[in-house]
């Protein structure tokens, strides 16, 4: 069994502790910082075709990409952005 999922997001994965605690936040933000649902989406389904990412995580910058993508004024960190 792997002990790491390339491509997967934290709400896809098996242990939804993790999860829970980046939707609390990402519930928590204020509208006005915080993507609307198409963006967040969209970013989130780039994010999956993205190489970097394993476990929820971009292995660029260390974010977990539901929180980075959450939030209308983040990018994608890679050195040619995908969003």
């Amino acid at each position: 069994m792997n002990s790491f999922c390339k491509r997967c997001l934290l709400q896809d994965s098996v242990n939804k502790k993790y999860y829970k605690t980046v939707l609390e936040y990402i519930n928590s933000l204020d509208s006005s910082v915080k993507a609307d649902s198409a963006t967040y989406n969209l970013r989130l389904s780039l994010c999956k075709e993205c190489d970097f990412l394993i476990n929820g995580m971009c292995n660029q910058c260390g974010c977990f990409v539901e929180i980075r993508a959450s939030r209308k004024d983040n990018y994608c960190p890679n050195v040619n952005p995908k969003w």
